[in-house]
């Protein structure tokens, strides 16, 4: 395994909407999957909390990474980059020399953050806006803790970055990275973060949110593949969750039994489906893109 330099994350204390919470108490742990669009393989790469320090005039977290090998070393995105401000119900990150709203997890549904990227081919650097709007708020538990979560969408076009609709949570942090972007021709080439697998922290404790272990090297998981919308949805068969690759490109699911009849529905789905309490068998799943065409596959429940 690689150690790779330290990123200092700064922060102030958090407080949900059940107890005030300490963002990031030294030992806290995030696993993201790596990813590379010409592999079928998911790497890890391990985040870890391990000291308070001073820096640039603010408390701040020092971060440690490990890397699964040198094959899974990303390009740079915001893993390796990120400084990150908390204050009450508000997260911040800096970029281009200031401090910028991520979130507020007092937003309402249509209330939108704007946020001003920097863009470099090489020769100059171009700043990029991208505008995220609140589509869904709810509430998630995780052992025992009620924790405050928004669903972000890009509404506009941030040429240089892709930004990952998606949930972003308390504490957790967004379903993808720690910032919800990346730079698009660095993500094109090489390997990029795709989304997280585990968190642990002395608070909260540990949340799984993946069917393989926090370190596992995916090669061969069974799927059922769109390829036409660059969709899939695994492992198939399955016994209690099924995961979708790319839940920012759907806006509602719906699973109906072998009669046709309606078992389950998801608006703006999260890449984890529970199916848990779905009897055996065989069953049909339909996906509704953004751009309204339905996908229609099958998976087996045993």
């Amino acid at each position: 395994m690689i150690k790779q330099p330290i990123l200092l994350l700064t922060f102030l204390s958090i407080i949900t909407n059940v107890k005030a919470q300490t963002f990031a108490p030294n030992g806290a742990t995030w696993h993201y999957s790596i990813k590379h669009d010409m592999q079928d393989s998911l790497r890890w790469v391990r985040v870890e909390a391990i000291a308070d320090t001073f820096f640039a005039g603010k408390n701040a977290k020092i971060f440690s990474y490990t890397y699964e090998s040198p094959n899974a070393l990303p390009c740079p995105n915001s893993v390796d980059t990120a400084l990150l401000a908390q204050k009450a119900d508000s997260l911040f990150f800096y970029e281009n020399g200031t401090w910028q709203l991520l979130v507020d997890f007092n937003a309402s549904i249509a209330d939108t953050f704007s946020y001003n990227i920097a863009v470099s081919n090489g020769n100059q650097t171009i700043v990029r806006t991208i505008i995220a709007r609140v589509d869904s708020v709810r509430i998630d538990s995780y052992n025992a803790n009620n924790l405050r979560s928004l669903y972000l969408r890009q509404t506009n076009t941030a040429g240089g970055y892709n930004f990952h609709d998606g949930w972003i949570t308390e504490v957790v942090g967004h379903e993808y990275a720690l910032l919800p972007w990346v730079n698009s021709s660095c993500a094109f080439a090489s390997n990029y973060i795709y989304g997280i697998r585990c968190y642990s922290d002395s608070i909260i404790g540990n949340i799984q949110f993946t069917p393989f272990s926090c370190q596992a090297v995916t090669t061969s998981l069974k799927k059922l593949q769109n390829r036409k919308h660059g969709l899939f949805l695994y492992p198939n068969p399955t016994t209690e969750t099924l995961f979708i690759s790319d839940a920012k490109k759907v806006t509602q699911i719906r699973i109906l039994d072998q009669s046709g009849r309606q078992v389950k529905q998801w608006d703006n789905p999260r890449n984890k489906l529970n199916i848990g309490e779905l009897p055996n068998g065989l069953y049909f799943i339909n996906l509704q893109t953004q751009t309204g065409e339905l996908i229609n596959q099958k998976f087996v429940k045993r």
